[in-house]
């Protein structure tokens, strides 16, 4: 796309503005991210070593062998997606944070459509190549605050959802979840997800009964409650993930049927009771991580 100059009243905007003029974008040019780059506040760019001294002056930055390079690099580009994608997902009408969540959710997957939300921003704003190109060198753009940015982002999103039609779908994807649209880490939308899915919010003691059988050994399953067997498996396992190895060893020994005694001894622990106190603690702990899922 051919960019035409500004309106400028200085003879070097005037200068610039004319040697922009004769620049051709290609469509899949990363220069389409630059715009959006000059939306993002200091702290989430100062995350990236490489891209957070290009100048605040388009001109000025594409004037740079070096900054050509590093606005040409994909850590520039990998930066823009993800920063977009942070920006976009407070506006998705959903409650959980993006963490929460994997790349199989198609709603997670639709906030790495950059190239759409570049273009809703340009049209709602002045972060377009259209007005980057056609101001005088001198011309900076400021840092904005977070509130600042998630004003625009609101509406640049909602002009997405209205302009591609994504308001149902994002109402019947959040309708209908699965398994696979949660990440592997623990989260309230994920626990919430299982207690609906399994239809029950009352699992704590068959919680605590998994557990139970991970330090006593193991037993075979009630099938009269194996959903919320399911459930409480999935949240012993997310409760492991959070022990020292040392911990776990313990565990699995105590599964594979060790006294305290015996452990003690592997172990290097003094007497059997230090190795019962610590067990006991482990129950409390869980017991209290159930508290906060229940």
């Amino acid at each position: 796309m051919t960019q035409q100059p500004g309106n400028a009243s200085s003879a070097e905007a005037n200068t610039q503005n004319a040697q922009i003029s004769l620049m051709v974008f290609p469509y899949d040019t990363p220069l389409r991210y630059l715009p959006a780059y000059y939306l993002l506040p200091l702290d989430m760019i100062s995350k990236s070593k490489e891209c957070r001294d290009i100048p605040r002056s388009a001109l000025k930055a594409l004037e740079s062998e070096h900054y050509r390079k590093v606005i040409f690099n994909t850590e520039f580009i990998h930066l823009m997606m993800e920063a977009i994608s942070f920006l976009v997902w407070p506006h998705l009408g959903i409650y959980a944070k993006k963490e929460a969540f994997s790349m199989d959710d198609p709603i997670y997957r639709w906030t790495y459509a950059t190239p759409l939300f570049l273009n809703c921003l340009a049209e709602i704003s002045d972060y377009n190549l259209q007005f980057l190109f056609s101001r005088p060198r001198s011309f900076e753009y400021p840092y904005r605050t977070m509130d600042e940015v998630n004003t625009i982002m609101h509406t640049t999103v909602e002009r997405a959802i209205d302009k591609h039609g994504m308001k149902e779908i994002i109402e019947v994807v959040k309708q209908n979840r699965c398994d696979e649209d949660y990440s592997s880490v623990n989260s309230a939308a994920k626990i919430d997800f299982l207690r609906k899915r399994y239809h029950t919010r009352n699992f704590a003691p068959r919680m605590e009964e998994s557990l139970d059988g991970l330090m006593e050994g193991a037993t075979e399953p009630d099938q009269s409650n194996i959903e919320e067997q399911v459930v409480a498996e999935v949240l012993v396992k997310d409760f492991i993930k959070q022990l020292t190895p040392r911990d776990i060893h313990i565990l699995e020994l105590r599964k594979n049927g060790y006294t305290y005694q015996e452990i003690a001894d592997q172990l290097g622990y003094h007497t059997h009771s230090a190795v019962k106190k610590r067990v006991d603690r482990l129950a409390e702990q869980w017991l209290a991580y159930t508290q906060g899922h229940t």
